[in-house]
């Protein structure tokens, strides 16, 4: 058996080192550790944008009235409609000589190619959707939004089937008139191979090894809608007066605020940015946190963090009211606090911070969920449901016991 992986926005690289491209990667290597050969059309590795970019980009930062931004802005998105129809030329060369038995989408503002070719080489469609595209779209201005949400209506429709990374964000589809039957909730779940609680910690990290210190650690982009602000604040509340270490991992936009939060804050000697690390790096470093935190989480995603958490056996502490409740239960395999409610984070953090039993019985009952039950393997049985197929062979390694390391 063979898929077509399409991820057609040309923005996207399989080598990305951010959330996306982790997914992509893991998504393919189950799919191959199922037996099935994968056809890989990433747009963003099939041609180079950066001229295009970067012309766009220096229009942004230049002086320019508000039409000329406006026809800026159409213009962009014009690019993306037709690019969307000349890239059908190209890839439906790349199927024509190298059939597949079913495409797999990530869905993408404008982008319905894969619909087009699913109907002309008369194949099934399985459409990966992430966020509705309402919600992308608060980040920036889309003159054609209207035609953008049609598109998307058009594309979820025509699907065979649709896989969604949460509950919530099915139940949202299912309120548009999508046919319930054929979505699927499949979550992002960690590369268990990678992510294990034997992983060894990171030397380059220069911890100080001094076992008395908690230390408490988020894993993420510095963006704005991660709000780690949120996290330095409540740990601020519970620091004071505690052996305490705050490890932030990754680098963003926000990530220049957020130091001069923590100095203005004066609490240069608790909180340490890691900065950016290699995806491979990332377990070592976790082996040495104590807790995690999930500061914040949109309605309709589910972090691929909280996966990755649980893979190595941390007690982790998020929001309730997003996806993160679906997989974690308060007081059985997490601890959970409303959105906004900054005494309750606080709190949070304040209870595991001297309790270690209690954090090695949540972490201890994560790692099993995600072991046992939100596995690579279970999603790609859902995904060749949808489609009508089996693989031909199940060429999957067994996944070790992440606790005892016996196969």
């Amino acid at each position: 058996m063979r898929v077509c992986y399409l991820a057609s926005d040309p923005r996207m690289r399989l080598s990305a080192p951010t959330g996306y491209g982790s997914h992509i990667r893991k998504t393919i290597a189950a799919f191959e550790r199922h037996g099935i050969s994968v056809v890989r059309m990433i747009a963003g590795d099939m041609r180079d944008i950066s001229k295009v970019r970067n012309a766009y980009r220096r229009l942004g930062q230049a002086r320019i009235s508000r039409s000329l931004r406006l026809a800026k802005a159409v213009a962009r998105d014009l690019h993306e409609i037709l690019d969307d129809y000349r890239s059908t030329i190209h890839y439906g060369r790349i199927l024509s000589n190298t059939p597949c038995d079913f495409i797999y989408e990530r869905m993408a503002p404008f982008r319905t190619v894969g619909l087009r070719l699913a109907r002309r080489f008369n194949i099934p469609l399985i459409l990966e959707v992430n966020d509705p595209l309402f919600e992308t779209f608060k980040y920036y201005f889309v003159p054609l939004k209207r035609y953008a949400l049609m598109k998307e209506r058009r594309l979820v429709d025509g699907a065979t089937g649709i896989i969604v990374g949460s509950r919530r964000l099915g139940d949202y589809y299912a309120r548009q008139g999508v046919v319930s039957g054929k979505m699927r909730v499949v979550y992002p779940t960690a590369d268990c191979e990678l992510f294990r609680t034997s992983a060894q910690p990171d030397q380059n990290a220069r911890l100080d090894g001094n076992p008395a210190k908690v230390r408490i650690g988020f894993v993420g982009n510095m963006n704005p809608w991660h709000r780690v602000d949120l996290l330095i604040k409540a740990f601020e509340n519970v620091a004071r007066n505690k052996n305490l270490e705050l490890l932030l991992i990754g680098e963003g936009p926000e990530s220049e605020s957020l130091q001069e939060m923590v100095r203005d804050r004066k609490l240069e000697t608790k909180v340490r940015f890691l900065g950016s690390v290699k995806y491979e790096l990332v377990p070592g470093l976790l082996e040495s946190f104590d807790i995690c935190v999930i500061p914040h989480a949109t309605w309709y995603g589910s972090p691929t963090k909280l996966f990755e958490y649980g893979a190595m056996g941390k007690a982790v502490i998020g929001p309730r009211e997003t996806p993160v409740d679906e997989i974690l239960e308060h007081g059985a395999t997490g601890i959970l606090f409303t959105p906004g409610d900054h005494k309750e984070r606080s709190v949070a953090m304040e209870r595991l911070s001297g309790d270690a039993e209690t954090r090695r019985a949540l972490g201890a009952a994560l790692h099993a969920k995600v072991r046992n039950e939100i596995t690579w393997s279970k999603n790609i049985d859902t995904i060749l449901a949808l489609t009508g197929r089996k693989a031909v062979a199940d060429g999957c390694r067994p996944e070790r016991d992440l606790v005892s390391g016996i196969s």
